[in-house]
């Protein structure tokens, strides 16, 4: 039996609020622009220097590291 579309339920798509939370500092965050670029410099995307900045609470030296070491391949 195909479900009528009055009982499939509705998935909001947060794809584009994920892209932007990850492209853009937030006022809790505890690194700037500045420290952004410095680590793309490197080489890295934009998303995952955010991304690393995040999870180590601002600390470039941490979040620099985590990015080499995922960088590394075996």
């Amino acid at each position: 039996m195909a479900a009528t579309s009055s009982s499939v339920p509705k998935i909001s798509n947060n794809v584009n609020a994920t892209i932007t939370n990850t492209q853009n500092i937030l006022p809790s965050d505890k690194f700037s622009e500045a420290d952004i670029r410095e680590i793309t410099a490197l080489g890295f995307s934009r998303e995952q220097v955010i991304f690393e900045l995040r999870r180590f609470n601002g600390d470039k030296t941490q979040a620099t590291a985590a990015l080499f070491a995922k960088s590394l391949t075996f």
